[in-house]
């Protein structure tokens, strides 16, 4: 069980930490914090900020850490309305969330859950021990 102490609302967004990364205040924010993974298609948040490359307005901000950051921070290299964050310390989570016009966070849906998640011991196995290609 949560603690009740632990569980809050999210305020407007901190106008220091908007300044602090370099967010202007009329900027809106499409945040992703969590898991950069295979299953997160954030090659997909990648092409939509390119295609909105013009649209000022609107920043894109991919946060975390995993398996396809390296991937992520070459495609959206040289985009100006994207910043690439590392995982933020949990202490600084509500504030960042608060940040957001969208919070964007990550959802499996129940067969996606089972494909990635429900397989035999021994297949799991065998497949942490293969080469990355």
């Amino acid at each position: 069980m949560i603690a009740r102490e632990r569980i809050g609302q999210l305020g407007d967004g901190d106008p220091a930490l908007r300044r602090a990364l370099g967010f202007s205040a009329s900027e809106l924010i499409v945040l992703y914090a969590g898991n950069m993974g295979e299953k997160q298609d954030l090659e997909g948040l990648a092409a939509v900020a390119a295609r909105l490359v013009d649209r000022r307005e609107i920043r894109f901000v991919p946060c975390g850490a995993g398996a396809v950051r390296e991937r992520l921070q070459r495609l959206v290299a040289g985009l100006p309305n994207v910043t690439l964050l590392p995982l933020q310390p949990r202490d600084r989570l509500n504030e960042l969330l608060s940040l957001a016009a969208d919070r964007e966070l990550p959802r499996l849906d129940e067969k996606l859950y089972l494909e990635a998640f429900a397989q035999p011991a021994k297949k799991v196995s065998g497949a942490s021990r293969r080469k990355a290609s």
